[in-house]
């Protein structure tokens, strides 16, 4: 049950408790009336954490490190990734990040290139401070080293731009537990200040004799893209020098990494050596979340505007439950496009689905797109006047 306050009429209850909220703070007060306030799948599902230092690796690349809290700590295997979980305004951004940071180091790090046009990355990059909060699922992924000594078998690492995330994350554990590890890095990049990790891996080169890099790169001066440049299958196995015995790791764009898998096939390469990773964002990042019905109240942007509270039967979009209430709430395409069915979010939170066309702006100031958002707890929503 709600705190209720008598002789004030029923419409102005939500409003005065909302308002109140924030002088009362001791031991979550308002908390002891009931109500899901600790209950959101996103925030429960995963292991929070703050951020505790931010690293500009390039103009457009950063490493944050996140501290877990209540002590926490994070098993996970070098080469792996994890849902991580952002908070923006009332909205959850998922992203799947990687492990720059290797399961020996006593810290937890991700490394983040900014993507055109990509909102998320774009707000890690150039916004993310020291002190702000990040969920992080646990960790998944196939792209590992072997369970077996792996710091003593010899291993060809392939990488291009920000793949080298999860193989540097490899690279580190081997040297690690293994000075004279057999390693052999070829590493494709634009130009050398598109390099991520590029001092700590000069470092890695000069210290251990055995660790091998070969820097490669396809632009020009003036960033002009040469394409005679381009690396190919067979050019890396020419810059290896030998493609007998070893773990292959693939981290490239699709077209390259094809062409290297069909040159060690070519050698007598057995595909049991062979460990690739191609990145690609999921298309529904709500997949993964614990969603369940919630109460959803739709109350008019006007001081003495009506206000509608619906109990969902089963999990759906907040635009889903307006239609099916009643309540009138605009939209076009249904696809998180167009924009027409942005509402604000004024008490607890929610997660959209991807692709949407949101602004990191309008959801750190609490607008959401109705028809691909899905409640984490009860929450209210504020539904715009018509004209």
């Amino acid at each position: 049950m709600d705190i209720w306050f008598p002789l004030v009429p029923r419409r102005y209850q939500r409003q005065i408790r909302r308002t109140l909220k924030g002088w009362v703070r001791p031991a979550g007060w308002f908390n002891r009336f009931g109500g899901d306030e600790n209950d959101v799948s996103i925030r429960d599902s995963g292991y929070s954490g703050r951020v505790v230092r931010v690293i500009q690796e390039t103009e457009t690349a950063v490493t944050f490190e996140v501290a877990l809290e209540h002590g926490f700590r994070l098993n996970f295997r070098s080469g792996q990734h994890a849902l991580a979980s952002f908070p923006l305004g009332n909205t959850w951004f998922r992203r799947v990040l990687s492990f720059s940071s290797s399961p020996d180091e006593n810290y937890l790090a991700f490394t983040v290139k900014q993507v055109w046009h990509g909102r998320v990355s774009t707000y890690i990059t150039e916004r993310l401070r020291v002190g702000e909060r990040v969920v992080i699922d646990s960790p998944q992924g196939e792209f590992t080293l072997p369970l077996d000594a792996p710091e003593s078998q010899r291993y060809v690492f392939l990488a291009a731009g920000s793949g080298i995330v999860p193989i540097f994350s490899m690279i580190k554990e081997l040297l690690g537990r293994n000075e004279l590890a057999d390693i052999t890095l070829v590493y494709t990049n634009r130009s050398p200040e598109n390099v991520l990790f590029k001092r700590a891996l000069e470092v890695l080169d000069f210290r251990h004799e055995s660790f091998k890099i070969h820097w490669h790169y396809t632009r020009k001066e003036g960033d002009v893209s040469d394409h005679s440049q381009r690396l190919s299958g067979d050019a890396v196995l020419e810059l290896v020098g030998d493609a007998g015995p070893a773990h292959y790791y693939v981290s490239t764009q699709a077209a390259l990494a094809k062409s290297f898998l069909d040159a060690l096939a070519a050698s007598g390469v057995s595909e049991t050596h062979v460990h690739f990773e191609l990145f690609s964002a999921a298309s529904h990042v709500t997949d993964g979340v614990e969603l369940q019905p919630r109460r959803i109240t739709f109350e008019y942007s006007s001081l003495l505007g009506k206000e509608v509270t619906v109990q969902q039967k089963q999990v759906e979009t907040l635009l889903e439950t307006a239609n099916a209430a009643g309540v009138a709430v605009p939209y076009n395409c249904t696809l998180g496009n167009c924009h027409a069915c942005k509402l604000k979010v004024v008490h607890g939170s929610t997660v959209m689905d991807e692709p949407n066309t949101l602004s990191i702006q309008d959801a750190q100031a609490g607008y959401v797109l109705a028809c691909v958002t899905y409640p984490c707890e009860d929450v209210v929503v504020q539904v715009p006047r018509k004209n």
